[in-house]
């Protein structure tokens, strides 16, 4: 496990300060997809998560839900479903303290924390973009999750000294105790376990996300992970469900996503940052993932933040 424990010592998690999001019998709350990893943690009731990634999710109380960033979410009583009605993405709105939404009116039928996660490995690489679509687990069994939120909870209700680096430390253990059941249940769902489950893959990939504006060679990585060019291809694709020059051609292009949104950096120099020579070969790429090119993914996304 000496590789596991070198992984989790190096991971480095910031929560920001979470809301309770309170949706009330027959309505549901819609999130818009952004540029953030949100964490949801089910405090009581029974509803359902959609997605533009996966299948609805049936939601209950003790479970952790992780959502990537660029996935929508709807999250919805499904009691009384005649009567519907819809909430704003206030609950994922940071401030400085912790706030309430109310979605509808009548009972309370599904009640979350919500709130915005990062969680990065080495040189800053943030390991949630490697996950494509919702993560469920249930934690009924686990007296300790439901208590680092509450704590979280309880922080963010009466802000003082020290309190997000306290929430952050609450939020790396819960997330470690997470991988920790992922593993024991050989649930690969999240990316980053493959590496658990093959530990030689691990150099190659470190220096895949550090440097995605390097011009990464199969037989390079190869060498790195101590295989040859044809083990390795078949080893990687394997635990990531895509070849290496695929993954790291998807991996450079939700970065651009994030820098397109999070700064004023000029497309060129994004372009040059995930590996890509000229702004005109980037930008096809962009759209072609993206369906826009980078101005007009970086328009909407500022128009869109400046709605809410």
């Amino acid at each position: 496990m000496e590789i596991t424990d070198k992984l989790l010592n190096a991971l480095e998690v910031r929560v920001e300060p979470f809301a309770i999001c309170d949706v009330r019998c027959g309505y549901h709350l819609e999130i818009a997809p952004d540029d953030h990893n949100t964490i949801h943690y089910m405090l009581s009731g029974h509803g359902q998560l959609s997605s533009n990634n996966g299948k609805p999710i049936s939601l209950e109380a003790d479970q952790m839900i992780l959502v990537p960033a660029g996935v929508s979410q709807r999250i919805e009583s499904l009691q009384d479903s005649s009567q519907r009605g819809t909430a704003s993405s206030l609950c994922l709105q940071p401030t400085e303290d912790m706030h309430w939404l109310k979605a509808g009116e009548g009972a309370t039928d599904v009640v979350l924390a919500c709130g915005r996660v990062h969680a990065s490995y080495g040189q800053g690489v943030d390991i949630f973009s490697l996950l494509a679509e919702p993560l469920v687990e249930s934690f009924q069994d686990s007296i300790y999750i439901r208590g680092a939120f509450e704590a979280m909870l309880t922080e963010f209700s009466r802000p003082q000294l020290g309190t997000l680096a306290l929430a952050s430390t609450l939020m790396k253990q819960c997330l470690i105790l997470l991988l920790r059941r992922l593993h024991e249940q050989q649930d690969w769902r999240f990316p980053w376990l493959a590496i658990l489950e093959n530990p030689r893959l691990e150099n190659a990939l470190r220096v895949m996300l550090d440097s995605p504006e390097k011009q990464h060679r199969v037989e390079e990585l190869a060498e790195l992970a101590c295989m040859s060019r044809s083990s390795f291809t078949e080893h990687f694709t394997k635990a990531f469900n895509q070849p290496p020059h695929e993954f790291l051609t998807n991996y450079r292009l939700r970065r651009a996503a994030q820098l397109l949104t999070t700064g004023d950096l000029p497309i060129k120099n994004i372009a040059d940052r995930v590996g890509y020579q000229s702004r005109s070969s980037f930008s096809r790429a962009f759209k072609a993932l993206y369906s826009l090119d980078p101005a007009a993914y970086r328009k909407s996304k500022l128009e869109s933040a400046e709605s809410h």
